[in-house]
């Protein structure tokens, strides 16, 4: 991962999905690795890795969620009173 515009926090996680990096406020246009062990990362903005207390050694536990594009696209967001 590289070539940000702007910061973000990344979770570098192994194929078990245990975090064996983390980098916070990693700068635009900086590189960052995750080492031999990684082989996914999560970009989060920044200020989430301290928020949520992650640590190396943490698993996480991921839930994945379908959206449909095309009906976001045919309905406008309910204006908020």
């Amino acid at each position: 991962m590289f070539f940000m515009r702007f910061a973000i926090d990344a979770l570098f996680v192994d194929e078990q999905r245990v975090v064996v990096r983390c980098v916070q406020s990693l700068r635009p246009w900086r590189i960052a690795v995750g080492g031999l062990r990684a082989r996914a990362v999560l970009e989060l903005p920044t200020g989430a890795i301290p928020r949520s207390e992650t640590r190396v050694g943490d698993a996480l536990d991921l839930e994945t969620h379908e959206i449909d594009i095309n009906a976001a696209r045919r309905e406008p967001p309910p204006h908020p009173r």
